[in-house]
């Protein structure tokens, strides 16, 4: 989910898991020695518990930092007498075996810190968003909205694929307005019930 679409509490959590993240990787790389190009990094106690507690949340920081939109692949090429291959390389997935492929830490890190300052600039915003009835309201009719998707998931199909086809879209569109239709009519109907109770009570009351 965007960073523009979550509560602060999230926001929070996310700042925190990023922070978390970028110092147990300082500490991995300033606890590590290079055997050799194509040799797994020579490390030490300290390495080995950062690297436990970088494991246990690189899932969550990839994610914030494509939400943020603060990730990127590095191009590389294999060495001619490999057969000069071009692919691209994910920094996060690949963060223990970096040196394998020229890149310097530093790649990693910066990418964290940009991520994080698009969070802390986005802190206030998310306040804003958390306080905002009608901003959770707009969630419920798009969560109610993505109901039949959710049913088709279920059933064994690909959702996204089908959500992104002109039908989909299409459907999601009619269902939003529909419940929005819905909602203004039942709002309208309170709104005329609490006109009519009050008229019988002021008739009660002469």
């Amino acid at each position: 989910m965007s960073y523009r679409k979550i509560p602060i509490w999230e926001n929070q959590r996310r700042i925190q898991v990023l922070v978390m993240f970028l110092n147990n990787f300082v500490e991995y790389y300033n606890n590590v020695s290079f055997g050799g190009y194509s040799d797994p990094l020579i490390e030490t106690d300290a390495a080995r518990k950062a690297r436990r507690e970088i494991n246990l949340v690189q899932t969550d920081v990839k994610k914030a930092i494509v939400e943020a939109g603060c990730y990127a692949l590095v191009k590389y090429q294999d060495a001619p007498i490999a057969g000069g291959r071009v692919f691209n390389i994910d920094p996060i997935e690949n963060m223990f075996q970096l040196h394998r492929f020229d890149i310097q830490p530093q790649f990693v890190t910066d990418s964290v810190e940009r991520a994080l300052g698009v969070y802390e600039r986005d802190r206030g915003n998310a306040l804003i968003r958390t306080l905002n009835p009608f901003w959770w309201f707009w969630k419920v009719v798009k969560w109610v909205a993505a109901l039949p998707f959710t049913l088709i998931e279920a059933a064994g199909f690909n959702r996204s694929q089908l959500e992104q086809t002109l039908v989909g879209k299409m459907i999601k569109l009619l269902a939003e307005c529909l419940i929005l239709s819905l909602t203004v009519l039942q709002l309208d109907q309170l709104v005329l019930s609490g006109k009519l109770l009050a008229y019988i009570k002021a008739l009660v009351t002469i």
